[in-house]
């Protein structure tokens, strides 16, 4: 666990001292990325065969998003679809059960984007197994994931997320809930809306005065 403890607390490092660089940007979250994630995953197994919760190190490998805006009568919301791939650490529990994790999948993503902040959550369907002892333990599921990206330039963000994911075979189930912060890297540039055209209007006439009259001269007398 010491291993683990150090490896959050460099990613914790690295991510704040890159948000403390962060630019003033347009905060779009529109195009393809690519992304990392580094955390603490805690899985226990229930059933015919239990483990109790143990934490180990969470990768997450996660891109090919297509994203795209829509409006809503609450405001601008953005949608998503992608893949992920989740590896989570062997590690021996407690009572000599000693496994890890991994899980391939699909999922949706529905967010509100304020500024250069992403709250949002994500629906995901793949395919989970567990290793080690557990390795019988598989299946197609759902996982939840709720978490929050911040871009500090036109290209990169940071992400911190939660995510659930629950799966079970021989009357077996392993729950996974993994606490992560990882990076996005965005290769389409955001949009710039181009200035409206200022219509020049036409000069005002300039008023012409009117021609003074002749004068007059007195009759000789």
């Amino acid at each position: 666990m010491k291993k683990i403890n150090v490896y959050v607390v460099l990613a914790a490092a690295l991510l704040c001292s890159t948000a403390t660089q962060a630019s003033e940007q347009l905060g779009e979250f529109l195009g393809g990325y690519f992304g990392g994630k580094l955390g603490i995953n805690n899985s226990k197994a229930t059933g015919l065969i239990n483990a109790p919760g143990e934490s180990t190190v969470a990768y997450i490998v996660q891109g090919g998003y297509i994203q795209g805006g829509y409006n809503k009568n609450f405001g601008m919301s953005v949608i998503g679809v992608g893949g992920y791939a989740d590896l989570h650490g062997y590690e021996r529990h407690s009572n000599g059960i000693a496994y890890g994790g991994h899980a391939y999948g699909l999922d949706a993503m529905l967010a509100l984007p304020a500024g250069n902040w992403l709250p949002y959550a994500k629906l995901g369907y793949g395919y989970s197994a567990g290793t080690g002892d557990l390795h019988t333990v598989r299946q197609y599921g759902f996982n939840k994931t709720v978490g929050a990206e911040y871009k500090f330039e036109t290209h990169w963000s940071v992400v911190a997320e939660y995510k659930i994911n629950n799966f079970r075979n021989n009357s077996t189930e392993i729950e996974n809930r993994t606490i992560l912060l990882g990076f996005n890297y965005y290769w389409d540039i955001p949009a710039v809306p181009e200035p409206e055209a200022k219509i020049e209007s036409e000069p005002e006439p300039v008023p012409v005065a009117a021609p003074e009259a002749p004068p007059e001269f007195a009759p000789p007398p």
